[in-house]
C-alpha cells in the first residue's frame, strides 16, 4: 500500500511478471515509468529494482553486493526490502529543507563474484507537496483470526465447514468466526511430497506460508463483497464458480511460491 505522503507512480502490468531468475544477474533495472522520478517535498517515493537473481544472491555474500549512491545527499534511505522473486522495493524520503524543483542523480550497482558490476540510474525531482483532504478516523477493524485445519487434527470442524481435497479456505462468520484454510488441500499435497524439502522445519514454513498467502486472498474477496466493491454479478449464484476457479487458481499459485527456490 502507498504511504501516507507518498508521489503516485503507478504499477504497470508488464512488472509483475517475474524474471527467469539466474544464480548470478545480467542485469539490474528500475522499473518506475516515470523519468525523473517525482517525489513530494517531506514525502516518500518508492523506487521499484528488478534483477533477474535468485533470492539467494544479496544474501549470500559477506559483503553488501547492492550498493546504493545518493549523489547529491537531498534525498535519504528510508527502508530497502530484500530480493524476493526478482524484485526489490527501495523507498526514499524528501527532507523539509529541499528545495521544491532540485534534482538528485540515485544509483544502484550490483558487484558480481568476478569482480564486475552491473549499474542502473535514475534522477529524482522534489516536487510540491499535495494537500491531501483530512478524514475523521475510522475505527479500526480487528485483527482476522487465521486457522489452518487439517481432517485428522480436527474431524468435527472440517466438517463443518464442508470441506475436501479440492477444498482451498473459507471466511466463516457463523460458530467459530474466522478466515480457515484447508491444510490438506490437494495443491499443497502436492508441494509438500517435493524431495527437496530436508527437514520438518522447511515443510512448516512452506505451510505457514501457504496458509498466509490464501487467507490474506480469502480476506480480500470478502471486504470486497462486505462493502459492495463487488458487483452485482460477482455476488449472484453465478459467482460461486467463479470463486472456486479463483480459489483454484489461488492455491496453485500459493503452493509453489510457497516453496523455497531450490524446491522450485
Amino acid at each position: 500500500p502507498k504511504n501516507a505522503g507518498e508521489t503516485e507512480d503507478k504499477i504497470r502490468e508488464s512488472e509483475l511478471d517475474a524474471p527467469d531468475l539466474k544464480e548470478e544477474p545480467s542485469y539490474i533495472k528500475i522499473t518506475n515509468a516515470s523519468d525523473p522520478i517525482p517525489v513530494e517535498k517531506e514525502g516518500n517515493a518508492l523506487i521499484r529494482l528488478e534483477m533477474d537473481a535468485v533470492d539467494s544472491f544479496l544474501e549470500d555474500s559477506t559483503t553488501e553486493r547492492l550498493q546504493i549512491f545518493h549523489h547529491s545527499g537531498i534525498t535519504k534511505e528510508k527502508s530497502r526490502s530484500g530480493l524476493r522473486c526478482g524484485k526489490i522495493s527501495y523507498r526514499i524520503y524528501c527532507p523539509s529543507s529541499v528545495r521544491v524543483g532540485s534534482k538528485e542523480l540515485i544509483s544502484f550497482e550490483v558487484d558480481l563474484p568476478g569482480g564486475s558490476t552491473l549499474r542502473t540510474e535514475r534522477t529524482v525531482k522534489c516536487v510540491k507537496k499535495k494537500k491531501r483532504k483530512t478524514r475523521k478516523a475510522k475505527k479500526k477493524l480487528p485483527e482476522p483470526l487465521i486457522e489452518p485445519v487439517s481432517k485428522s487434527d480436527d474431524p468435527e470442524l472440517w466438517n463443518e465447514l464442508d470441506f475436501d481435497l479440492d477444498s482451498v479456505g473459507r471466511v466463516y462468520t457463523e460458530s467459530n468466526p474466522a478466515i480457515y484454510v484447508s491444510l490438506d488441500n490437494k495443491h499443497l499435497k502436492a508441494a509438500l511430497s517435493n524431495k527437496r524439502l530436508s527437514n520438518e522445519t522447511i515443510v512448516d514454513t512452506v505451510k505457514d506460508r501457504f496458509v498466509a498467502a490464501v487467507a490474506y486472498h480469502l480476506l480480500l474477496m470478502h471486504v470486497d463483497i462486505m462493502t459492495g466493491q463487488a458487483t452485482g454479478e460477482e455476488t449472484g449464484e453465478v459467482s460461486e464458480e467463479r470463486d472456486e476457479r479463483e480459489k483454484e487458481r489461488l492455491a496453485k499459485t500459493a503452493s509453489m511460491l510457497a516453496l523455497p527456490v531450490d524446491a522450485l
